[in-house]
């Protein structure tokens, strides 16, 4: 749980093992990932006019057990900062670390229980890297729905070398961990997936997980143009693993 100093909560962690399986790693290079990150936010957040004032509202999307979230309570007041989550052991893990309930459990589709035009920054790290593409559609519309005019919603996905990432890891035989079995499956035809995605095709390779919702994806700027900017412009995509 939580730990009271100079009348705040400091979020307390769960186990390094449970860390690892959530995020891959654990301690502090697991908060430095997800400090690079939230660096990157803050940065891309007062670029495009969100004040991180008393009245600002955001959401971490996939927030886990918190490792981003964590850090939001530096710039956003706990009372306007919402988690939402598949994970049920792990809302109750961060209601109980964090001492506030605005952790939300969600199922693997919207909607939220969030009310319409609430909050200005929606986040999320290693969340679309794995939506279906169903399911990534319909989270946009729930994100536009639940955002005031002018907010700002940044997610990250996998970049286009993924597709050798897969190939090496199936090319090498390591089989040393569940992940890499999947990935050894995964875009198994590397050319045509390489043609897809330079052609703005939604990448998906799943296994049922989740109901089919989840597996490894890779969403392309192409797909975004076409399919997300019913509600939203485009302000940037970034395909740099740095």
């Amino acid at each position: 749980e939580g730990k009271l100093f100079g009348g705040h909560i400091l979020p307390g962690f769960i186990a390094d093992e449970t860390q690892r399986v959530f995020v891959g790693s654990s301690g502090i290079p697991a908060l430095r990932e997800a400090q690079n990150f939230i660096r990157v936010v803050l940065r891309y957040a007062r670029n495009n006019g969100i004040a991180f004032d008393a009245a600002t509202r955001a959401v971490d999307f996939g927030s886990g057990w918190g490792r981003y979230t964590r850090f939001m309570l530096k710039y956003i007041h706990p009372n306007n900062l919402y988690g939402l989550e598949v994970n049920a052991p792990m809302v109750e893990h961060c209601r109980k670390s964090f001492g506030m309930a605005n952790f939300i459990k969600v199922e693997s589709l919207p909607p939220c229980d969030l009310r319409d035009n609430l909050v200005d920054l929606v986040f999320g790290y290693s969340v679309f890297s794995h939506l279906a593409p169903h399911c990534a559609d319909a989270w946009i519309e729930e994100f536009a729905r639940i955002m005031r005019p002018g907010g700002l919603l940044l997610m990250t996905t996998q970049g286009r070398s993924f597709i050798d990432y897969c190939r090496n890891i199936r090319e090498s035989g390591n089989r040393s961990h569940p992940w890499y079995i999947s990935l050894s499956k995964a875009f198994a035809d590397t050319e045509q997936a390489y043609r897809d995605y330079d052609a703005g095709q939604f990448l998906h390779y799943g296994e049922g997980q989740y109901g089919g919702t989840y597996g490894e994806s890779l969403i392309p700027r192409g797909y975004v143009e076409k399919a997300w900017l019913k509600d939203f412009e485009l302000v940037d995509f970034v395909d740099d693993r740095a």
